[in-house]
């Protein structure tokens, strides 16, 4: 390509101001024949210059204080050569902060162009991680092709299989499924299972119980008989009372019966105290034990059975079935007696097809305990699936898929921006902001058109114009920007804040802000009250004042600017560190004024000044003559440092005043 030259053209009589927006008079290039068309980047971004790296470089949105030029780097479209002689323009056609655009135009200078920018990445799943670069975007589909072909996918694929297989000790059923207990393999093979009941008696055992009865003499036991020590009796209750009578007692025709037992057919008998006035003699039975005589009356059977039941003496209570058997006849069987109460023991006898068990059944159908692998948590139940090595490594594989399509950026995938940069020459779009101490903030936004048109109206009907949508903005407030720890960026302070030269500075303070201490690098400090203070901008530079230095070239003056001259609500105290023998005094447009007040703290090493309004302070190593004196000739004569006590000082005597020239 041709080499390039710059024209500054005063446009400001070709350049009209439209409906919609604001044209400036700015720099202007002129491209000669078979040059390339000079057009926007879909997405170019900002760029500042910076002192450091001495050249343009790029920076955020936010990056630019009131004053400050934005640079918006344009490119040679070598699809579009120039058929002649073009001269190219810049125009803004700002639909918000025109207010704060001072100028723009077109500029050929050196910055650090951004030619290439590639994408590393780094992707991690379940711990096993893969690492790239070189891709032209963030592709994720890219990075979860790159892991589905890595090393990291066997491996994770192995891991996967021991985390969710395992092998297990059971059968295989004929349906083809893992069984862990023999008895569910056996049923899922159809093989039957059956149980028979088996009676057991005194070490015989048979699987009819009538077998047993016969064998031993027993007979079941029915609820109409009686047990007595241990022993069935079938006799009714009348033949068992009347049995007991001949075994124990003597049978009197006749005995006194109370007339309050005569209901109930039975009672006690009071032998010693007859009362024939209460007592009628009646026809009974009776028996006496233990010296107590009972009686009962032989026609009724029910009080018979009621005396038997329910008098303890007796020892006599109503048989029921649960009593189980009782010896029926006497035979020869040692351990046996006649009416002896027994129980019959049944268990049930299971068969599988014949074979004692289940696991003899299987093996005898040809189904052995083996290993088998099955998933994890399964090998305990019954009729899982058996896993074959090729299933598992089919399983693993899905499981991976599933996994890796659920990558994404932020979720297991990370991308770092690698930019290539070329620095060199190239045109820019060039937007010079208007200087302002400020502490809001102000956007920038509209439309910026290149074009080889006079005005912003025939650049924006012009088809061929170059466009591009800007939205930055100014702030003197820090954003951070160029330091990951800005000391400089301060949102609701509440105690102490720290500003390095150069740096921005606005403060904004919180509701419950009392005493505060800023402080200023190494060069000073101030502490003020700032409950109920407004957004302050602190910032301040060293900055050598030549102009006001020409004055007194015979001395050495260092200088403390605050560039906003913030004032505070409060009165606070300024603190400048300085030599013991040097001077102090305020930097004003005609000269050094003196600092009504100001004193040296010997202790801080510093001049102490209280003020709430922060100027430009010069600290010389001479006396410097002030615009009080230039005013009143008659104090010039003096020329030493007075001693003694004068200005207002610390409050302990530790300090010295700042002689009548200086402040």
């Amino acid at each position: 390509m041709k080499a390039k030259r710059l024209t500054a053209l005063a446009l400001a009589a070709l350049m009209a101001v439209s409906s919609a927006g604001v044209s400036f008079a700015g720099d202007s290039v002129r491209l000669n024949k078979n040059d390339y068309d000079l057009v926007f980047d879909n997405n170019p971004g900002y760029y500042k210059y910076d002192d450091d790296e001495g050249t343009l470089v790029k920076v955020p949105y936010d990056a630019f204080k009131p004053g400050d030029s934005v640079y918006i780097p344009l490119r040679e479209d070598t699809a579009n050569k120039l058929s002649r002689n073009e001269t190219y323009r810049a125009f803004i056609d700002a639909l918000d902060g025109e207010d704060w655009v001072k100028d723009i135009g077109i500029i050929y200078r050196r910055g650090n162009l951004e030619t290439t920018t590639t994408y590393d990445y780094t992707a991690t799943l379940n711990g096993q991680t893969i690492t790239g670069s070189g891709l032209t975007s963030k592709d994720v589909n890219a990075v979860r092709n790159a892991f589905k072909s890595s090393t990291q996918a066997n491996a994770w694929k192995e891991q996967y299989i021991k985390d969710h297989f395992e092998t297990a000790e059971g059968y295989k059923g004929t349906d083809g499924k893992f069984y862990s207990s023999a008895e569910e393999a056996a049923k899922a093979s159809e093989i039957n299972l059956q149980e028979t009941t088996v009676y057991s008696f005194m070490g015989e055992s048979s699987p009819k119980k009538s077998d047993i009865l016969q064998t031993f003499g027993l007979s079941e036991i029915s609820d109409a008989g009686y047990v007595y020590n241990n022993t069935y009796d079938s006799r009714s209750a009348i033949q068992i009372l009347e049995g007991l009578a001949s075994e124990k007692s003597e049978e009197p025709e006749k005995v006194y019966v109370k007339i309050a037992d005569q209901d109930n057919g039975y009672g006690v008998v009071d032998e010693d105290g007859y009362d024939s006035s209460t007592d009628i003699a009646k026809e009974v039975c009776w028996v006496k034990i233990n010296n107590v005589s009972y009686w009962y009356d032989p026609d009724k059977i029910d009080a018979a059975e009621s005396l038997l039941t329910n008098t303890a003496a007796f020892g006599i209570r109503k048989s029921t079935s649960a009593d189980g058997y009782y010896v029926n006849v006497a035979k020869s069987v040692e351990g046996l007696t006649l009416g002896q109460l027994v129980q019959i023991d049944t268990s049930t006898e299971k068969t599988w097809n014949g074979k004692d068990s289940a696991k003899e059944a299987l093996e005898a159908s040809g189904i052995t305990l083996e290993n088998y692998d099955v998933a994890k948590g399964d090998s305990q139940k019954n009729g899982v699936k058996i896993y074959t090595d090729d299933e598992k490594q089919a399983a693993a594989a899905t499981a991976l898929d599933n996994a890796i399509n659920a990558l994404s950026e932020g979720n297991g995938i990370t991308f770092t921006a690698k930019t290539t940069t070329d620095r060199r020459l190239s045109y820019w779009v060039k937007i010079d902001t208007k200087k302002s101490d400020t502490t809001k903030e102000h956007e920038v936004y509209g439309d910026v058109y290149v074009s080889t048109k006079n005005s912003l109206r025939t650049a924006k009907n012009d088809d061929e114009a170059s466009k591009l949508t800007v939205d930055f903005i100014l702030t003197n407030a820090s954003t951070g920007y160029g330091d990951e720890e800005d000391p400089s960026y301060y949102e609701d302070v509440d105690s102490d804040a720290y500003i390095e030269p150069g740096q921005r500075a606005v403060l904004s303070f919180a509701d419950d802000a009392d005493d505060v201490v800023i402080e200023f690098g190494d060069d000073a400090w101030y502490e003020f009250n700032a409950r109920g203070q407004g957004r302050v901008n602190f910032a301040y530079n060293t900055n050598f004042d030549r102009d006001f230095a020409y004055d007194y070239d015979h001395a050495n003056i260092d200088f403390i600017n605050f560039v906003a001259e913030p004032t505070t609500n409060k009165t606070g105290t300024l603190y400048i560190y300085a030599d013991e023998d040097s001077y102090i005094y305020e930097v004003t447009s005609k000269g050094a004024k003196k600092i009504n007040g100001a004193y040296y703290d010997d202790d801080e090493g510093a001049w102490v000044i209280r003020t709430r309004h922060l100027t430009s302070y010069a600290i010389s190593d001479r006396r410097l003559k002030t615009i009080d004196q230039m005013e009143d000739d008659k104090n010039s004569s003096s020329s030493s440092k007075p001693s003694g006590s004068q200005g207002s000082g610390s409050g302990n005597g530790n300090y010295k005043p700042i002689p009548d020239t200086g402040r």
